[in-house]
């Protein structure tokens, strides 16, 4: 969808959508472990509440994470990202402050690249590894 616009008419499509592509994984004998990754600031919480609720229809072991990092590097990667002015101002004055109240474990990932993140996520949920491969 682009521009992505979240609604009262999107957001079941959304949740179903990425429900859907879970549960696929999930099912699939030869895939141990998912790992998924959302932002859920703002109506995004209403889509990553509607897709845990899709999930616990099936047998998985969820284990949460909050990654973040510092106020320095999250602007970094926004503009690395091409964001706008507007867009990193709210971020920065809204979906920061939106996972205050979060209680998953908090994984600092300030100073971590992708692989370096990814392979903290398994250290600390316990997951055996016999292959990874980083793209």
């Amino acid at each position: 969808m682009n521009p992505f616009v979240l609604n009262n008419d999107t957001i079941p499509t959304i949740a179903k959508n990425i429900s859907d592509l879970l549960i696929n994984y999930l099912n699939c004998p030869i895939i141990n472990t998912v790992v998924f990754s959302y932002g859920f600031h703002g109506r995004r919480k209403e889509v990553f509440q509607k897709v845990l609720a899709n999930i616990s229809k099936i047998e998985h072991n969820f284990i949460p994470f909050l990654l973040w990092c510092s106020k320095e590097e999250n602007i970094r990667r926004m503009n690395a990202d091409n964001r706008s002015d507007d867009r990193i101002q709210r971020a920065l004055t809204e979906s920061r402050k939106a996972f205050d109240d979060v209680i998953y474990p908090k994984l600092d990932i300030t100073s971590l690249s992708t692989s370096e993140a990814a392979e903290t996520i398994i250290n600390e949920a316990g997951l055996l590894v016999q292959e990874m491969i980083m793209y």
